[in-house]
């Protein structure tokens, strides 16, 4: 059995101004048009790839990220210690004024 990237994939052509036989390589990813009666290659077309600005337009996109990121990061940061900072001043409050605390009845459970 055959896997599917070992197929050559072929398509017939019937058009007005050509006809004949296309082929995609599964490897290259290049076309072939054949003529259906003599065999003869009528045309080729190579794949192109163009990497040069893709890989320009990665690392663009990947540094914007990084700077986003980056901000978010120092933003939960900041309100990280902004919590533990109240929750500090709650407790050191708590310390000082332990008459001044609600009784346990008064207590609201979280649920």
């Amino acid at each position: 059995m055959k896997k599917e990237r070992d197929v050559c994939y072929i398509n017939i052509i019937m058009g007005k101004e050509q006809k004949g036989i296309k082929a995609t390589c599964p490897f290259c990813k290049g076309r072939l048009w054949i003529d259906p009666k003599t065999g003869d290659v009528l045309h080729k077309e190579e794949f192109k790839k163009d990497t040069g600005k893709d890989f320009d337009t990665f690392l663009e996109t990947r540094t914007q990220e990084e700077t986003i990121l980056e901000e978010k990061f120092k933003k939960a940061q900041e309100k990280e210690k902004q919590r533990l900072d109240r929750l500090q001043k709650k407790f050191d409050w708590a310390k000082e004024h332990p008459d001044e605390l609600p009784d346990d009845d008064q207590i609201k459970p979280i649920i």
